[in-house]
């Protein structure tokens, strides 16, 4: 996943807008954490499991 901001990974949008919108719509921060999770893990299966939750927060504290 390049990290460049002109080249950013379409999924960083999805990840961010998969956790915002439910945090919008009530869900808990922990059930949209974890569909955010799994938005990662469908856009890069190549990525280790135990490294998707650390680059989930890491591109939702993306500014």
């Amino acid at each position: 996943m390049n990290e460049n901001q002109n080249n950013k990974c379409l999924c960083e949008d999805a990840v961010k807008n998969t956790y915002y919108n439910l945090i919008r719509q009530n869900c808990s921060p922990s059930d949209a954490l974890q569909s955010a999770v799994k938005v990662l893990k469908y856009h890069h299966p190549e990525i280790l499991e135990k490294n998707i939750p650390d680059k989930v927060v890491s591109i939702l504290i993306q500014k």
